[in-house]
């Protein structure tokens, strides 16, 4: 079998599973659309009969792959050779090219993680929260808002009940500033004061009823296996509202948990209607035990609770996943042999952080704002 993986330099999970494949005897492609224009070119042939794509560094004819998991398929980097505005023109004009390019997969019969679809679809995080609903998932109360007025009585109507109101965003922001750069990155608490002195008008964010929690979960969906792992952040004040609050994750403890049937049926519901075969998915345990769907994310990370459990049989599931070819997957929990990540790392034969930083610098870097520590803000 062979299977390609669409990624980024640096990215831990589709060498993992590139190192897994190849443990048990198949071969495995990793590609990489960042290096379009400055290292590769790239000829796609359509015709009555013909869909075809070449690349001048790798082999991208989909026809010969069995598998192909669209792990983080990244944009072109258009070199600075050229004129801002031409740059602009080309980088959109490369961006119609690569989703082309992971449309056209569908149309022959590769097994596709996560189909390209469905990519669109599962980047909206409004729309998780609806169609969780419907899939019988709790999920907290929610308001999607550029109007101070509205959002006001949001928290007012939050306040009114005991409850506290966080607000985040639709995905990871950087902006770039003359001292440095200032991020969001997670979720935190906000007050009518917040809103009153800032200007909503110009953006929507989210916002939602703070939850009192017992603790919050990561659940991974390989077709229809499900891991849930807890994630005690509540024994830290610093990580009581996010545990991604923190840079430190190994302060935290890694527990399997059993998923209770009705949020099993409603995740797999919530999946089927998405179209997604696999996912990385955070809830909230509260007070009462009840489980509260918050979002799902199609290229999410995961393995990094195996490095800190090694019970949980993550990266031997993803790549049994690969393998099986189908939407249906179900593990064997109770096989005696496993891939681990730590095996993985051993496999490197140096430290990780130095064989990724070496991967990176062997491609075209993507142009990412770095924050410094002085100017690091989480608003």
């Amino acid at each position: 079998m062979r299977t390609a993986i669409f990624t980024s330099p640096g990215d831990y999970h589709a060498h993992a599973a590139s190192w897994g494949l190849r443990q048990r005897g198949h071969e495995c492609e990793l590609l990489y659309f960042n290096d379009f224009p400055q290292m590769a070119s790239l000829d796609i042939h359509v015709s009555q009969d013909r869909c075809s794509v070449r690349s001048s560094n790798s082999d991208l004819d989909w026809k010969k792959f069995d598998t192909i998991w669209l792990r983080r398929p990244d944009k072109a980097v258009v070199g600075k050779e050229l004129h801002e505005t031409d740059r602009k023109v080309a980088a959109t004009d490369w961006s119609f090219t690569l989703d082309t390019v992971l449309q056209m997969i569908s149309l022959d019969e590769a097994f596709v993680v996560n189909p390209s679809g469905s990519l669109l679809h599962g980047r909206l995080k409004p729309y998780h929260l609806a169609l969780a609903a419907r899939a019988g998932l709790n999920i907290p109360r929610t308001l999607i808002s550029n109007s101070s007025s509205e959002i006001i009585s949001f928290i007012q109507h939050n306040a009114g009940h005991g409850q506290k109101t966080i607000v985040k965003g639709f995905q990871p922001t950087i902006w770039e500033l003359d001292g440095g750069n200032a991020g969001i990155f997670s979720t935190i608490h906000v007050e009518q004061s917040d809103i009153e002195r800032s200007d909503m008008r110009s953006a929507p964010c989210i916002f939602q009823q703070a939850i009192e929690k017992r603790y919050e979960v990561r659940v991974c969906v390989y077709g229809e296996t499900l891991f849930a792992l807890e994630i005690n952040s509540q024994d830290n004040e610093e990580t009581l509202v996010d545990f991604r609050l923190t840079t430190d994750w190994s302060r935290f403890s890694y527990r399997m948990l059993d998923i209770p049937s009705e949020v099993r049926s409603g995740i797999l519901s919530f999946q089927k209607t998405l179209g997604l075969n696999f996912g990385a998915m955070d809830f909230i345990v509260d007070k009462s035990d009840d489980w509260i769907f918050l979002e799902t994310n199609v290229m999410g990370n995961f393995l990094w609770m195996e490095c800190f459990n090694s019970e949980a049989p993550l990266l031997d599931a993803l790549v049994d996943f690969l393998i099986s070819r189908s939407d249906s997957f179900q593990y064997d929990i109770k096989k005696q042999s496993r891939l681990t990540t730590s095996d993985f790392e051993k496999s490197l034969g140096r430290n990780p952080h130095v064989f990724f930083e070496e991967e990176r610098n062997a491609h075209v870097e993507i142009p990412i704002p770095v924050l410094s520590e002085s100017t690091r803000q989480l608003i």
